[in-house]
This record gives C-alpha cells, structure tokens and sequence, in this order.
C-alpha cells in the first residue's frame, strides 16, 4: 500500500473512535445525575473538606502527600489530583465529582481497547478483514464495565478517586502489556506498561495482584506460556519490576492499615470467618453484577453463626464446583479459567484474607475484578451469534441473547442513574442504606449526623439511639445519643450517654469536650475544667477546648494559669484569630501585674488586625487597649477612633457605648481594666 493506510484499516480505526465516543456519552450521562450532589459523611470530610493536607501544591503539601498514611492509605497520586481539583474548584463538590466521571470515562474507553484486543486474540481473529462483530463485542464488554450501578460508588464518591484513578492507569497498564506482547519486538510498550502500573499503585494498592493476572494472560489468549519450564521463567523474569512494585506497594498498604489501627485482629474475626467471607465475596460480586439490586454504601460484617450458616455451606459449593468446571474445561475452552483466576486474584486483596475495616463487601470492591466477567459475557455473546451463522437452527437463540444483552444494557443505565442520585448527599445515603434492611450502627450513626446538622435533633437522637442497642460498644453513637439529647433539654440523659461514650473511647478529645460543655452549662467548673484539660491533652491543637479553657481560669481568677494555657496554645496553633485576641485581651488588662504586657499585647493586637485587614471593630478595640497600657495614648485614640467609625456601620453597633467609655479614659491617658464580669472583644 506504499506507507499508506487500506481502507479497511481506516475504516476499522474510524469505527474504534466512534465507538468510544459513544462510551464516553452514554457513560456520562448514566452518572450525570450525580454531578450535582454534595460531599457525604462517609470520609469526604476527613479526606477533601477538612484536610489541610490538599489545600496547595506548594511543597510542604506535595511532601506530605507522598509521605502521609492518612486514612489508612497511601495514594500520593490521588491526593495531588484531589488537590489539583480543590485549587481550581475550591470546595465545590461538582468539580471534585466531575473529574472522578471523567476518570471513569477514560478507563471505560481503555478498557474498550483492551477488551477489543483480548477478543481477537481469544477468537483468534487479529488480522482479521471483517471485525464488526469483535466491535461490538467489545462495546458490549465495555459499557457492562462502564454504566453498571456498582460503578456508582467508585465514580460518585469523592474519597474513591483512588479507584478510578488506579483504574485508568490499570487499564493503560494492560492496553500496553498487549501491544508489547503482540510486537514482539522491543520493550519499549514492556516499559510503558510498568510506569503506568507504578502510577497505578501509587494512586491505590488494589492493583497488587496485577503482574501474576498477566501471567495469566500469557497462557491465554496470548499463548506465551509453552510446556518448558524455560518459557515460564521467562515470562517470571519480564515481570520482575512489576512484581517488585506489587512487594513494595503491599509493603506500605499493610504498613498504612496498621497505622490506622484497621485490620481485624484474628480475636475478632478468626480464620475459619475469614474462609467464610473469601467464599462468600467470590459469590457475590459476580451474583450482583448480574442482578445489581439492593445496593448499599455499606455492608455491616455479618454474626459468626450467620456467616458460618447455610450462606457458607452454598458459596463453598459454589466456588468449587466453579473451580472444578474451569479445570475440566481448561483445553477446551481456556478463557474461563483465565477470566476465573483474574478475578479471584484481582478479588483477594478484598476478600478478606486481611480483613479491614468494618464492611463486609463493597461496591467499590468490584472495580478491578469485574473486568473478566464483563468480557466473559460478551464473549459469549459473541460466540454465540457467530456460531448461529452456520447454524440456523441458534439464530433465533442467538437473537433472543443479543435482544437480553440490550435491555440488561438498559437496565443498567437506569439503574445507575438511580443509584448516582442516592449518592447525592448524606441524608439519601443513609436513609436509602437503612430503607433497604441495611440495619447496622454505622448507617445509623451517620444518619443521625445528617439530622443532626440539619437541626432535626429529636430524629437524630432517635437514630443515635438505636446504633448504640446495635453496637453497646459505638462510642460515636453513645455521644451522639448526649449531646442530642442535650440539645432538646434533657441533661441527665446527656451526661449518662457521655459518661459511657468516655468510658468506650477514653482518649476521645471531642467526647471529653462535649461533657465539659454540659458541666459548665450547670456551673459545674471543677469538673468542666479536667475535662478541657483532658480534651487538651488528647488533641493539643483543640481550638475551643483552649479558649474555653482560658475563660474558666479567666472566670476563676487564675489569671497566671490562663496566660500559660494561652500561650501553650499559640505555640501549636500559631496566629489562630480567636487565641490571639484572647491572649493580647489579657496581657493588656489583666488586673495581675506580673501578667500584664503592654509591648507583647501590640504585638499579638497588631498581627491579628493584619489577619482582618483592619476592617474588624473588636480586633482594632483591642490593638488600642494594648496601645493604652504601654501607655501610647495617641496611638489608642486613633485606634479607637477608627474602631467606632467601623462598628458605626455594621453589626457592631451595640459595642458602640462601651467602646466610646474607653476612649474617654484613653483621652484621660488612664489605661483600661475591665471588670471580671465584662466580656472581652471577639473579632
């Protein structure tokens, strides 16, 4: 053809784009409706709205991005693609989401590639002339990956950008291995495909298994593997950065859970529940990737008499009968047991082999090692409708199959679509977990929470309630039964559910704080006190514990007590507004002399009117009454001057008549000492 393209050829190429365009929208607008959803209480505030460790690209953020262990993970590349996002969208959760379906699409597109080539090496049909059918076949194995609702979770979840990051780069890692192997010459696509795999890792460590599923795709379809032990040595020695990447990653993820206090101690959940729950979980993702229903964020790990029961008498049968047929069919017809030995492997970092966490399986869990039975089926469509051409006798079988095949296809739009608007927010996260017998002390804690914010406490207390009879052991549900219950003014209630919630989790910061609140809310000042101090001691860095802290030794007169909590606070929480002000308060009025510190206040007064631009009336009050007790009173004057100028036009009106006393005692040159009772000015 003299270099230049055959029409076939580009025709062949012009129908591959179009197909994967047509993955793109029908993949984008399964999970559209989701895009206008909010963050979840389900580790979106842990890992995106609260974590200051994505809140730059600067290097001290990059560092601890490849450093870190947070949440029990190491995903360095997730992290930056999270903090890429929040500095273009700050916290808007569309962004966030729109690049995890993005992520997706690609990977769905990928995964067309590679299940294209899979098929025509498995039909043995690569160089062949008419390859439409193996089009669509790959179109059918791609859209049962891309539009499937237990996507939903992976794709509409922002915490899970790990997975479909990892996915995407899993996808170009396999696309690359196959151009490498069909080559034949070079390693450069061998080379290609390793980087991609070290960046798959390094966004989630759910592509471990990866190396030994391509040695499973050497014996087929690619039929690299040969009867000498020679052939599979090779194959062992191409792969050894691979695998070395796999023993690093393991290396770090276990490391990582461990930090994280995750696994399940053998105590807790012995071996013969964790055989339980690898049998169960080869089950059930394949049982509801065919009939996705009932669908849940989480899946609460079952009783040990249940888990033992019948479930595990039929899904070892299961599984072995699988087995069994797989081997017996192995020359025959090789794919199944590659398609089984991908999944499985694909499937064991999750299985609970290391069981972590409290979930029993996962959506999310389906990501990777679905992939097989996706082709797996469309393969078998394929087969099917190519054996009725010389077969009249199945067109009528084979056209009733691909009549299934595209209303199961529809099916799963719908349902994903569905399943993206349960994903939205919190409330119809949880509400639909529960509506669908998901009874368990996490569902219902974070219900509660969701009520909670929304102010509907008698609700919330309610759910509370009933995951702490589910769970006598919840902390978290325990303190959410007190403060609810404090809130619609039942105190004694709120102490005993606090008191337990302490006792459950006695290094709780926040638990030991919210009793402290009710002590003091009664008068009870000795006891609120050792418990800011216990709070403190917890989670130094603890803002309100500090402030509170301060005003009850303020109230109490401990004048020298204060100041050293103050001070201490400032250390781990440098130039915090709200300690600031309080410590600047005190070193230029406190009734102690050997508290007081006139240079010292400016100086605290002076950067925290930096931090509100001199715009804020309380913050320049104060940067006067410093001015005052080292006795530059023309300098407090003005100061003041321009504090009642300010709060004249805005909500500090009310402060106006005590602001305008001071300035009168500034023009006397008297410096100012507030009575115990009088409340210190909060920018």
């Amino acid at each position: 053809m003299n270099g230049s393209e055959s029409p076939s050829h580009a025709s062949g190429g012009a129908t591959r784009w179009l197909l994967r365009l047509t993955i793109v929208v029908i993949t984008f607008a399964a999970f559209a409706s989701g895009l206008s959803g909010e963050f979840v209480n389900w580790d979106d505030d842990a890992n995106i709205v609260f974590n200051d460790g994505i809140r730059g690209l600067d290097w001290p953020h990059v560092s601890w991005m490849f450093t870190t262990l947070h949440g029990g993970h190491y995903q360095p590349l997730a992290w930056v693609s999270l903090a890429v996002d929040r500095a273009i969208w700050g916290l808007h959760p569309f962004g966030f989401r729109l690049t995890n379906l993005l992520l997706h699409c690609v990977a769905s597109v990928l995964f067309f590639d590679v299940a294209l080539i899979l098929l025509s090496l498995g039909f043995d049909q690569r160089e062949s002339t008419n390859r439409v059918p193996l089009h669509r076949a790959a179109l059918i194995a791609a859209l049962l990956f891309a539009i499937h609702p237990l996507r939903v979770e992976s794709v509409s979840w922002v915490t899970e950008r790990r997975d479909v990051l990892s996915g995407a780069f899993v996808m170009f890692t396999l696309l690359a291995y196959l151009k490498f192997a069909e080559s034949r010459r070079g390693i450069g696509w061998l080379v290609v495909s390793w980087l991609a795999f070290v960046l798959a890792l390094m966004a989630k460590a759910s592509a471990v298994p990866l190396p030994v599923v391509l040695l499973a795709i050497d014996a087929f379809p690619l039929r690299r593997l040969h009867a000498k032990a020679s052939s599979l040595i090779r194959r062992i020695v191409e792969k050894i950065p691979f695998i070395a990447c796999s023993i690093a990653s393991s290396v770090v993820a276990i490391k990582a859970q461990a930090a994280a206090d995750a696994w399940q101690s053998v105590d807790r959940f012995d071996l013969i529940s964790r055989l339980a729950t690898i049998l169960y979980s080869l089950c059930w993702y394949p049982m509801k990737f065919l009939i996705p229903t009932k669908l849940s964020a989480f899946y609460p790990i079952p009783e040990r008499a249940q888990l033992l029961g019948w479930t595990f008498a039929v899904c070892a049968s299961i599984v072995a009968a699988s087995g069994i047929v797989f081997l017996a069919l192995r020359r025959k017809w090789p794919a199944l047991l590659t398609a089984a030995l991908a999944y499985a492997l694909l499937l064991g970092p999750v299985s609970g082999i290391a069981q972590s966490g409290e979930q029993f399986v996962a959506d999310r869990y389906g990501y990777l090692p679905l992939l097989s039975v996706a082709i797996l089926l469309a393969a078998t469509v394929h087969w099917v409708t190519q054996s009725a051409k010389d077969n009249p006798s199945q067109k009528t079988f084979a056209l009733l199959l691909r009549m299934s095949m595209t209303v199961y296809l529809v099916g799963l739009f719908f349902l994903t679509m569905f399943q993206a608007t349960v994903w939205s927010n919190s409330e119809s996260l949880w509400t639909h977990a529960l509506r669908i017998g998901v009874e368990s002390s996490i569902a219902h804690v974070n219900v509660a929470e969701t009520l909670r914010e929304m102010g509907r406490d008698r609700e919330a207390s309610q759910h509370y309630e009933r995951a702490s009879q589910l769970d006598p052991t919840d902390a978290k549900a325990f303190n959410g039964v007190g403060i609810t219950a404090l809130r619609i003014g039942e105190p004694d209630r709120a102490l005993r559910y606090l008191k337990r919630a302490i006792e459950l989790d006695p290094t709780n910061a926040r638990y030991h704080f919210n009793i402290a609140e009710l002590y003091a809310g009664y008068r009870m000042l000795n006891e609120a006190e050792d418990h800011y101090r216990t709070a403190i001691q917890s989670a130094p860095c603890f803002t309100a514990a500090i402030e509170r802290l301060a005003a009850m030794q303020e109230a109490k007169g401990q004048f020298v007590a204060e100041k050293a909590t103050l001070e201490k606070g400032l250390t781990c929480l440098n130039n915090t507004a709200g300690l600031l002000a309080d410590l600047a308060w005190l070193l230029a009025t406190c009734p102690d002399d050997s508290v007081r510190n006139g240079q010292r206040a400016i100086s605290l007064a002076g950067e925290l009117c930096e931090q509100t631009g001199y715009r804020d009336p309380m913050a320049l009050s104060t940067l006067a009454v410093a001015y005052a007790e080292s006795q530059l009173f023309d300098r407090a004057i003005a100061t003041q001057d321009e504090a009642i100028r300010i709060a004249a036009q805005g909500e500090f009106a009310g402060e106006l008549a005590e602001m305008r006393r001071r300035n009168a005692l500034f023009k006397d040159h008297q410096k100012y000492r507030p009575p115990l009772a009088d409340p210190k000015p909060t920018p």
